[in-house]
């Protein structure tokens, strides 16, 4: 039985459920990794302020409960020990002693440091490995790769372009030939190896997501009319929809315009636009487009964040969902609207083609005349919509969380 380490720093949750792309892989991994009788699994937190909302999180809301952390020791000396420097922490703090912490942090880390070079095997679904492991060739180390949108296109995150900021991108130039990279597409494998000529092909693995349980097609009426209610939207009229965090990346912008001359061209006063998720940065374009046009303006509305249970209800009865995205590493929302049997107009770029194949309508990203075509077939072609309807639903089927955890599987026990 192999002993196998997962980082799972991006679970600092706390009491909150996941809802976040990075989170669910790692949770889903935990879970493809637990159930399998090769590999014995030991948790790590490399982000020692995540450390506290990690193990509450596990605590309160997996079957995990069993799992030893690493932070804590694995055996009952350095458990021991871990809780004496840790107690020596909290007193020296409180004294002001800094100099003195340092030498007992020092000693922490060599314990733990003992307790991760023991094993066999150290999986991240996001950070980097740990420096004290990248030195050690006999244990095996993989990465999970969502994108590489911070390093081509740094200015979507406020980084001036060709600038080497960014966290990832140091994560990824130093990772060395012992690694092995596990891609969510095969567009990021692509984005990765362009990145990282000199790495080996063969390292390099794509291991497909899959939208949750949650997103699934409602035909309840009421359910609709009652999430509806609670979202502002007029429970006699249809809607387009789309779902992301308000930010430049996401194209929102040319979303909201092409619905306000899709309006003008066609004269439809029944129709609106539901756009929801959190604000995220540099939002402002969004919103200047919103209020460009004061005619049309009632009919975007933003729900803000609403839950997965809700959102698939929103996605059934939309008549179409648009996501016009820039750039994706794997692109969730569509797989998500597409299971719960929503029509799909996306993008024709990076990982979004592959995701949603012919099972969708697929478009230049600033395409204006395209984007409102689609819309008019949409909104007046019952039979083009029940047919992408149906296609969408199929497509969903190539992509499973039980499909990704045998995947995964099979990439450890082949690298090892």
């Amino acid at each position: 039985m192999k002993k196998i380490i997962l980082d799972i720093s991006p679970l600092n949750l706390g009491k909150e459920k996941v809802s976040n792309g990075v989170a669910r892989v790692t949770l889903e991994t935990i879970r493809a990794i637990y159930r399998d009788k090769n590999f014995k699994l030991y948790f790590y937190v490399t982000q020692e302020d995540n450390y506290l909302l990690c193990k509450q999180y596990i605590l309160l809301n997996t079957e995990f409960k069993d799992v030893i952390f690493l932070n804590d020791g694995d055996t009952i000396i350095s458990k021991l020990l871990l809780l004496l420097l840790n107690y020596y922490i909290r007193i020296l703090t409180k004294l002001g002693l800094s100099k003195t912490i340092g030498f007992v942090n020092r000693l922490k880390t060599k314990i733990i440091n003992n307790c991760l070079e023991s094993k066999d095997i150290y999986y991240s679904t996001f950070f980097d490995i740990p420096t004290v492991l990248t030195r050690l060739s006999r244990i095996m180390k993989f990465i999970f790769v969502h994108d590489l949108i911070p390093v081509k296109f740094p200015e979507y995150f406020g980084i001036p372009n060709g600038s080497q900021n960014h966290y990832l991108y140091s994560v990824f130039k130093t990772l060395d030939i012992n690694t092995t990279v596990i891609t969510n597409s095969e567009n990021t494998k692509r984005d990765f190896l362009l990145f990282r000529p000199d790495f080996p092909k063969e390292k390099v693995k794509v291991n497909y997501l899959a939208a949750s349980s949650s997103f699934k097609n409602n035909t309840d009426n009421e359910k609709l009319n009652s999430v509806k209610l609670k979202c502002s939207i007029p429970l006699e009229s249809n809607y387009f929809i789309t779902n992301s965090t308000l930010e430049i990346r996401k194209n929102l912008d040319h979303v909201i315009e092409c619905f306000f001359m899709f309006l003008e061209k066609y004269k439809i006063n029944n129709l609106y636009l539901v756009l929801t998720g959190k604000k995220g940065w540099n939002a402002d374009k969004i919103f200047k487009a919103l209020e460009s046009n004061t005619k049309y303006r009632e009919k975007i509305i933003l729900t803000g964040f609403v839950s997965d249970e809700e959102l698939a209800i929103l996605y059934s009865g939309a008549l179409c969902f648009a996501y016009m995205s820039l750039y994706e590493g794997f692109g969730l929302p569509p797989l998500e609207a597409m299971q719960s049997g929503c029509p799909v107009i996306t993008s024709n770029n990076s990982s979004l083609p592959e995701i949603v194949g012919k099972s969708g309508v697929l478009l230049d990203s600033n395409d204006h005349k395209s984007l409102v075509n689609s819309f008019y077939r949409f909104y007046s072609d019952i039979n083009f919509r029940n047919e992408f309807k149906e296609k969408a639903m199929e497509q969903s089927k190539l992509f499973s969380w039980e499909k990704y955890s045998k995947t995964l599987i099979t990439i450890l026990n082949s690298s090892i």
